[in-house]
């Protein structure tokens, strides 16, 4: 079964995005879907 996990995120607010990327690569390695960004 694959899982995808599109994630918008706002480029301009590098804060933010950082903080939004850490947090779905966290989540992805415990459900092992493909993510996009």
């Amino acid at each position: 079964m694959t899982r995808i996990i599109l994630v918008p995120i706002d480029i301009s607010d590098t804060e933010l995005t950082q903080r939004v990327i850490s947090h779905v690569e966290a989540e992805a390695r415990m459900m092992m879907p493909k993510s996009t960004f």
